[in-house]
């Protein structure tokens, strides 16, 4: 007897391929109705065409969450154990794609298994190492929560040189944070990131260490706080920081900091606005 999921993601499949084919159906009739006669014969040529490659496409789709019936039915139990060993099992002798990969690594961190992203990090080393580019930085979070700041240091650092490193203003961070005080010229570069997490981040940073740094790397932290704290009086702060936190991993682990620092900066935004 078929499993009550299973019946479940057969009728949503079904579903799709109805919603798509109606959707062939109106606009092949559609346009043919539509068109003058002298073209007729010239759309229902490239009508044919776009439809041989439109099944083309659903078939791909189709094969695609086939394949992936089992892996969509854990995720939905939130069995995060069952969906790591389907990965492991599933692509232990062949190449892993980006998104598993990001997926695997999101799912072990989840059930706080540090010790599962630290062996997926040397299976990419041997394997696949040109994966790193892409999940490097995710793959360091045991490193930075776990290791000492050399360790940290010498990781991220040749993530940090790479321009092409997804999330390398990460590794930027996560190197000067590791690297003491003469990185601090980085922190101050990273105010400026496009990621509000970063900025928060190498705002609380810094001002740790207010009494260490120079008379401009002073001014450009409060001019920051200037700056970020009107972002945080109303909503757009908050779902500026929510975006980071679904863009990388390493923004969901440094949560509690940034929403410290988001918190300051709100209370600063409130105190101006009473004294106005």
């Amino acid at each position: 007897m078929p499993s009550e999921r299973s019946v479940k993601f057969k009728t949503l499949l079904l579903l799709f391929n109805v919603a798509v084919i109606s959707i062939l159906v109106v606009f092949i009739y559609g346009t043919l109705l539509l068109a003058e006669k002298d073209y007729t014969a010239f759309y229902r040529n490239w009508i044919w065409i776009l439809t041989a490659l439109f099944f083309i496409v659903i078939g791909f789709l189709n094969a695609y969450f086939i394949r992936r019936q089992q892996l969509f039915h854990l995720m939905e139990n939130e069995d995060w154990l069952a969906v790591l060993d389907w990965i492991d099992k599933k692509y232990t002798d062949k190449p892993i794609s980006k998104s598993l990969a990001n997926l695997y690594i999101s799912t072990a961190i989840t059930i706080a298994d540090l010790s599962a992203v630290k062996k997926f990090e040397a299976r990419i080393r041997q394997g696949q190492p040109e994966l790193l580019r892409y999940i490097g930085v995710a793959l360091g979070i045991p490193v930075i929560l776990n290791e000492s700041r050399q360790a940290v240091f010498e990781y991220f650092t040749p993530l940090a040189d790479d321009e092409k490193t997804y999330g390398r203003d990460w590794a930027r961070w996560c190197r000067a944070c590791a690297g003491g005080n003469e990185w601090n010229h980085e922190l101050v570069l990273l105010l400026n990131s496009r990621d509000i997490s970063i900025q928060l981040l190498s705002l609380n940073s810094l001002e740790q260490k207010i009494d260490g740094l120079k008379k401009e790397e002073i001014e450009q932290i409060t001019s920051v706080r200037k700056i970020l704290c009107p972002v945080f009086k109303g909503r757009n702060g908050l779902r500026m920081l929510r975006h980071s936190q679904e863009n990388h991993q390493m923004a969901l682990v440094m949560a509690q900091q940034t929403e410290e620092v988001m918190k300051s900066l709100m209370a600063e935004a409130a105190s101006h606005t009473e004294g106005s």
